[in-house]
């Protein structure tokens, strides 16, 4: 991990829980995080799918459905990309 001092300059904490949540549950919620994107792209691909077939077949209601099977994952993605954004922020301005 050390690769990772040199790409991140300030280590990010919990500030005053960090006694109480460990290095696991910070792991734990790593893994969480990734899980939910690879689970959205997932998603958005079965969507693209379903998308697609019923464009190709010309069912109006099945696209209707696809276009909320694609629209839900792509809203997921976005939103997990902004709590890292939003996250690197606050641990940039609370190393410096």
């Amino acid at each position: 991990m050390d690769f990772l001092r040199d790409l991140l300059p300030t280590a990010p904490s919990f500030g005053p829980f960090t006694d109480v949540v460990g290095p696991w549950v910070t792991l734990f919620l790593g893994v969480v995080w990734a899980a939910a994107i690879v689970f959205a792209v997932v998603k958005l691909v079965i969507g693209m799918g379903k998308f697609a077939s019923a464009r190709r077949n010309y069912r109006g209601e099945e696209m209707s459905e696809a276009s909320r099977d694609v629209l839900i994952p792509l809203v997921t993605l976005v939103g997990l990309m902004l709590v890292f954004a939003v996250f690197w922020v606050v641990a940039s301005f609370a190393g410096s």
